[in-house]
């Protein structure tokens, strides 16, 4: 029903922030340093919901909705909620507007899933860029730790030929490579752990939907690295352990 008196609807953030422990129902505002804008009576309070933007982490300000006749403005879109494709309703929806005004335009039909997509493809680019980039550091870490600890252990030739000529058993002379190439990485990692927490948290405006200390991303890249450094500790200690313990102990 059409009212003389501009109301608006308008959200629970709206109602909590300028009515706080009262009812918002038939309370009026105005919108503020615009004098020509009229007195709102609001006539209900919505569920907060979000206008644009993509950051689920951003908080959401007050808002309110109210009628064309209220608020005119140059484009006026029309939503219709639909079962199944969108698209299949598109011809139906231009024959009704031409036959209730044949003047009025139509353009730009678009599924509210384009219209989410159109305004995130910024952040959907840089979340692709910034994934690339991430995968590319994580080859460059996995290939700098692989042959750093692989050649630590190559060094240990020797040790090892002197350990098998001693009686020692090839198993366990791999275990205490291993162990070792472990406590080295293990440090590293942690290191880098300290430093990532603090890099996360000076882009953290950045981060769409995760947070700076998300708890996959640090976990998964850890094991990753662990399981690189094991293999590296691994397969040089299993090879020097085949070799002939006096080639190993002529070998400088």
């Amino acid at each position: 029903a059409r009212s003389k008196t501009p109301v608006a609807v308008i959200n629970e953030t709206m109602a909590r922030t300028f009515w706080p422990n009262e009812d918002a129902l038939g309370r009026r505002f105005r919108i503020r340093g615009d004098s020509t804008q009229p007195w709102y009576s609001v006539v209900g309070v919505s569920r907060d919901y979000r206008t644009g933007g993509a950051d689920d982490a951003a908080p959401i300000g007050p808002s309110f909705v109210t009628g064309y006749r209220y608020m005119p403005t140059r484009n006026t879109a029309l939503l219709i909620r639909t079962v199944g494709e969108p698209t299949r309703i598109t011809s139906a929806v231009r024959s009704a507007i031409r036959e209730a005004d044949p003047t009025l335009p139509v353009f730009e039909e678009a599924s509210m899933e384009r219209v989410r997509a159109d305004q995130i493809w910024s952040q959907r680019l840089f979340g692709w860029l910034f994934a690339l980039f991430g995968l590319v550091a994580l080859v460059l870490a996995s290939v700098g730790v692989y042959g750093v600890i692989a050649y630590s252990v190559s060094q240990r030739t020797q040790e090892i030929g002197v350990r098998v000529a001693l009686g020692a058993q090839p198993g366990d002379v791999i275990r205490l490579v291993v162990g070792s190439g472990a406590k080295l990485a293990g440090i590293g990692i942690l290191v880098g752990l300290v430093g990532v927490f603090g890099v996360t948290r000076v882009i953290q405006s950045l981060l769409v939907g995760v947070s700076a200390t998300d708890p996959t991303s640090f976990v998964g890249v850890t094991l990753f690295l662990s399981l690189v450094a094991l293999f590296a500790s691994y397969m040089p200690a299993r090879r020097a352990t085949r070799v002939d313990p006096l080639t190993a102990l002529r070998s400088e």
